[in-house]
């Protein structure tokens, strides 16, 4: 991806511990019988990136097929499948979702033809990722969250009232408290609430179970060739762990998940939290080492990278959707 081979971003005594998170979720394949799929991409959107030349993570996305180093930036990054030609071109892939013959929740062990078939179609196949508990499985995606060392931002500039002339929906005072547009807030409110008073008139139709599987994750169709990272000889932050991001995807097609397979899926999740050392939310005070106070400066950035590089609007949110 172009990093500098010199560049070393360990650090082991921040690395001898970190954060693991753990999501799942359906995605609606179709196509023959037991080969139902659909391609798609994740995105990425750090808060306190607002350029591509000072990204706050190198971000490095795992499968069992591999792994492809990238980084935050500006505004909303899809993270792609990526290949390496023999003359050293980056191509980008999309992912690929296909149902399988495992039921949700749990590790994939695969018969030895099941595991010729898929290596012979270029699909991906069980694999040890992740943790110890998560065992051998095709159905993950993991990303891995390694802190940069940012430029310096420019010291605020303070105005008459001890308070920051900022144009944004909040107004920060020098203390760390805030004043709120409470009348944005309150046309919010309002809106929210015809939201939901016509998401409660609305009439439901109970949509038809269909059948869910373990999704066999792969690298599907070529998206474009890549030129490499915009910062090729990036410092570690000397201060902030790792975070690690585990999303265990499932394959559902005919319908929309039963509660049954949804309860797997939870289980499956929950299982994964216990099994780990420490359990718990952020807030608690076992994961200090991973949070810090909330600046001035740091609310600053986040409202302008919300105002000026907004992530993507979620389309559909209220419908479960079909192949």
């Amino acid at each position: 991806a172009g990093l500098d081979s010199s560049a070393d971003l360990s650090n082991p005594a921040l690395d001898a511990k970190c954060s693991i998170r753990f999501q799942t979720t359906f995605i609606p394949v179709d196509g023959p019988d037991g080969r139902g799929k659909l391609e798609f991409a994740t995105e990425a959107y750090n808060y306190n990136t607002m350029d591509d030349a000072d990204p706050r993570n190198l971000v490095l996305l795992c499968t069992s097929q591999g792994m492809a180093v990238q980084q935050d930036g500006c505004g909303t990054k899809k993270l792609f499948h990526h290949g390496v030609d023999d003359s050293g071109v980056i191509h980008r892939y999309w992912l690929e979702a296909e149902e399988s013959r495992h039921h949700v929740g749990g590790e994939q062990r695969e018969t030895a033809e099941e595991r010729a078939d898929a290596l012979a179609r270029g699909k991906a196949t069980s694999s040890v990722i992740g943790t110890r508990a998560m065992g051998q499985r095709f159905n993950v995606l993991m990303t891995i969250q390694v802190p940069l060392q940012q430029r310096r931002r420019p010291q605020r500039k303070c105005f008459g009232g001890g308070k920051m002339a900022m144009d944004l929906s909040w107004n920060f005072q020098l203390d760390g408290s805030s004043d709120l547009d409470w009348e944005l807030i309150e046309k919010a409110d309002r809106c929210k609430s015809r939201s939901r008073s016509r998401d409660r008139s609305r009439k439901c139709a109970r949509k038809a179970a269909g059948r869910s599987s373990a999704a066999r994750v792969s690298r599907g169709s070529e998206h474009d060739t890549w030129s490499g990272l915009t910062v090729t000889s990036a410092t570690r932050n000397p201060s902030e762990h790792v975070t690690v991001t585990v999303v265990i995807y499932n394959a559902v097609k005919g319908g929309v998940p039963s509660a049954d397979d949804v309860m797997a899926a939870i289980d499956d999740l929950e299982s994964l939290y216990r099994a780990c050392t420490k359990t718990g939310r952020l807030v608690d005070s076992s994961f200090d080492f991973m949070k810090q106070p909330l600046k001035v400066d740091d609310m600053i950035a986040i409202s302008a990278k919300s105002a000026f590089q907004p992530p993507s609007a979620v389309v559909g949110f209220d419908t479960f959707p079909t192949a």
